[in-house]
């Protein structure tokens, strides 16, 4: 039973009859867990149909896209993440790493873009609220508060005047005469009044009602109703005017109704629409929280668009209800649709609309040690383990996965491997803790998959609520409790001493903590008044254990401090010049001291030295080996001599040599079946003489031919094609054609992009096919015809 024929029966999650008075497959849905993939398969009465994508109500067509380059001209977007209709229908846009508004006509064109007077600045605005009179509130999310401003970019007044301290403010709106804010990191909703003080905060950390992980947006409703998008509980919260819990609704999960880490609420014309991050896709509900519609799915290539949604983080809709605006920093851009058409979801044969283990992106700090590489998945809440003791490294196991008990992970933001291998330590941040995992690298030799779960075992988990804080006297500082805004933990780093430091960047500070868990003390109390603001993002240190490197997340710059935590400088300025940063990410350092920073906008990896100098650069916009799309954390393998990173954008990572060089690539680049999903027969994988496979969306059949039987790993090889609509009929000229490949066992694409060319008989030859492994390969033909991309997949055994 292959995957495509379970959902097909699953469009909402139901059983239904397939040739028999008995339900083919019950289901559970436990936090979104599939217990139908253990099912026993059952035969057909037919073929499955092959829906067509075009038809489908979840894919609309948008009306326009606004952006879609990076830069910071004019109607050019730096991660677009907040948006907002005024009352002429006029449209805001918080440009968050630019730090400005953009205001279009109500035909979507470029106005003018928005900095405040008065001698302020914004620092990575989330959201932008219209509150009437040419007036607009915006969560000025990496200043820690709120600001009301004018069109004409005056600054009328600021929440951090009234004595408010908030740590990451992402959401806000109004209702009557009061202003509600969501504290992301704080786990609170603030009530303001219109002067914007504070009248009363809610909530805190959890997930009981009236709690939050993470709450990311907020909106009202005409009844006094106040909906919170909480994100990493799955679901949204519903307030009354005085902020008294009333409701609640979502769980985790992919099929209809259900949520994975919403980001972003809106209201309007009677419904709530929730941007379902994850999910790649936008969802609609009634007050209550009943279903109503849903449009959107997750790319098959990379910037796609045309309909299809990738990590949306922001929707509004005009006061009509006929029109919706998405943003998607991701992609720099936003899509603008007529939503008259979306109603509820079509079953489709495309996995990439549910299943989340199909294509994934490698997360935010990869570590290694022992010859062991641990990098995190963020949409599967897990930790992948990976050998790399040779140049290729061989996936071996997956850890956590989403959940609140014991194991299981809830946004996995920092991992560290100690220095044997054994023991792999995970900042749960989404649960408030540590855990720590032993590890038994004697099963890495074992390259049976079915020996996965042997490897790994909880041994123990640290909370880091304020309860364990205080009684471990690590939150008392000059007889001041200061942890008013709760520790979420982040990246981790072994020391030479055996102990473990740990970034606390809601708080400014650094925790160092015994292998056991045990807190010691805090080597960075506070923010250093060299560094105001300090936001502690990821760390390395240096060869001989007496500096520590941290990179601070919203200022562009790396602190230098020595092992007691004493600031001894700092480099790195906001701008594109060499040397400089837009938004520095992750940090590791070499064996020589030489430091390598990576930047997610600016797309590569600086090289420097011991005190901060620019060495080298390299990298750029692009899928190609050695480029990026938003590089996250970065680690240097010991052993090898060589730098490991996380390509997040471009489901990968990449190895470099010290100085830059491309030495390989893996991850599942575009694959799309996840191979204990798949699980092919592998004996009756030879390719023979060709084939015929239909694309996932049923419109395109690909005939494929080989001059050989077999394909032969470490040479070029080459295969032909042609394509067809399914009814038999030729395919036109304008038809665009991608061939990529992925090694599901091992989580590996190819190194090079092969050549495909159009031969005089009408077909394709793709050449120079290089598969740098032996074993079971899967091939993916890409066909787009100009609105929506369809893939057609091929399996076969590379000798």
């Amino acid at each position: 039973m292959v995957i495509d024929d379970i959902y097909m029966i699953l469009g909402k999650g139901n059983a239904m009859n397939v040739n028999s008075s008995k339900p083919f497959l019950e289901t559970k849905m436990l936090h979104g867990a599939l217990s139908i993939l253990w099912a026993t398969s059952t035969a057909w009465a037919g073929p499955p149909p092959y829906p067509k994508d075009l038809g489908m109500p979840n894919i609309l067509t948008p009306k326009t896209v606004i952006g879609g380059a990076f830069g910071t001209a004019i109607g050019q977007f730096n991660e677009p993440h907040g948006i907002d209709f005024a009352s002429d229908d006029r449209i805001l846009i918080a440009d968050k790493h630019n730090n400005r508004i953009c205001l279009l006509s109500s035909s979507f064109k470029m106005e003018k873009c928005i900095k405040p007077k008065n001698g302020i600045d914004l620092l990575a605005p989330t959201t932008v609220r219209w509150i009437g009179k040419d007036r607009f509130l915006v969560a000025d999310t990496g200043n820690g508060r709120v600001v009301e401003m004018h069109l004409d970019g005056t600054v009328r007044r600021t929440s951090s005047t009234n004595s408010l301290k908030m740590s990451e403010p992402t959401g806000v709106t109004t209702l009557l005469d009061r202003v509600y804010v969501v504290d992301k990191s704080g786990q609170q909703l603030h009530i303001l009044d219109k002067n914007l003080f504070l009248i009363r905060s809610i909530g805190g950390p959890g997930d009981s009602d009236g709690f939050f992980v993470d709450p990311s947006s907020v909106t009202s409703n005409s009844r006094n109703r106040i909906y919170v998008a909480d994100s990493y509980n799955n679901r949204i919260q519903i307030f009354d005017y005085d902020g008294r819990y009333v409701g609640k609704f979502g769980d985790w999960g992919s099929f209809t109704g259900l949520l994975a880490n919403p980001s972003s609420v809106y209201y309007a014309n009677e419904t709530i629409f929730v941007a379902d991050l994850i999910n790649h896709r936008i969802q609609g509900y009634d007050e209550q929280g009943r279903y109503l519609l849903q449009w959107g799915r997750h790319p098959l290539i990379n910037h796609e668009g045309n309909g299809r949604l990738h990590y949306p983080e922001q929707v509004a809709v005009n006061a009509a209800g006929n029109t919706a605006i998405v943003c998607e920093p991701f992609e720099h851009r936003c899509q603008v649709f007529d939503i008259k058409r979306a109603t509820d979801v079509v079953r489709v044969n495309d996995q990439a609309w549910w299943d989340k283990n199909g294509r994934f992106h490698y997360g935010a700090r990869p570590t290694n040690g022992g010859g062991m590489l641990a990098i995190s998945e963020p949409d599967t809440h897990s930790v992948l383990l990976f050998d790399i003791k040779g140049k290729d490294p061989r996936f071996v196991a997956r850890v956590g996965g989403q959940g609140r008990e014991l194991g299981s992970l809830v946004k996995p933001s920092g991992v560290a491997l100690s220095p044997d291998g054994k023991a792999l330590m995970v900042s749960d941040s989404g649960n408030f803790r540590i855990s720590s995992f032993d590890l038994k690298p004697s099963v890495l030799e074992n390259s049976d998959r079915k020996e996965e779960q042997k490897l790994v075992r909880t041994s123990s988990t640290i909370s880091l609520d304020r309860e364990i804080q205080r009684k471990a006297n690590i939150a008392l500082l000059n007889g001041n409790d200061e942890s008013k805004i709760v520790i979420e933990p982040s990246a981790l780093q072994f020391t030479r001493e055996g102990t473990v430091l740990m970034c606390d960047p809601n708080n400014g500070r650094v925790l160092e903590m015994n292998a056991d868990l045990t807190p010691l003390r805090y080597i960075i109390p506070r923010a250093p008044k060299e560094m105001p603001g300090f936001r502690p993002n990821d760390l390395a240190i240096s060869p001989d254990g007496e500096r520590i490197y941290i990179v601070d997340f919203y200022h562009s710059r790396v602190g230098i401090f020595d092992r007691k935590g004493k600031f001894l400088s700092k480099f790195g300025k906001n701008g594109t010049l060499p040397g400089h940063f837009i938004h520095a990410f992750g940090i590791t350092i070499s064996k020589t001291g030489e430091i390598y920073v990576s930047d997610e906008a600016l797309n590569r990896i600086s090289r420097f030295d011991r005190n901060g100098k620019l060495l080298s650069t390299w990298g750029s916009w692009g899928a190609a080996p050695g480029q990026f799309y938003k590089p996250k954390g970065l680690t240097y393998d010991h052993a090898n001599d060589r730098i490991i990173v996380a390509d997040f954008g471009n489901h990968r990572a990449q190895i470099f040599d010290t100085n830059g060089g491309f030495i390989t690539t893996f991850g599942i680049g575009q694959g799309y079946v996840p191979y204990l999903m798949s699980k092919p027969n592998l004996t009756a994988l030879a390719l023979h003489d060709g084939g015929s496979t239909p694309s996932n969306g049923g419109n395109f059949v690909i005939d494929y031919r080989s001059s050989s039987t077999s394909f032969t790993a470490g040479k070029d090889n080459a295969l032909s094609f042609q394509v067809r609509k399914y009814n038999g009929a030729s395919v036109d000229d304008s038809i665009k054609i991608r061939v990529s490949a992925m090694m599901p066992s091992h989580y590996h694409g190819l190194n090079q992009n092969p050549q495909l060319n159009k031969t005089n008989d009408g077909n394709w030859l793709v050449e120079g096919i290089n598969f740098h492994m032996p074993g079971h390969w899967q091939v993916y033909f890409d066909i787009d015809n100009g609105i929506v991309v369809e893939r057609a997949q091929v399996d076969i055994v590379v000798k």
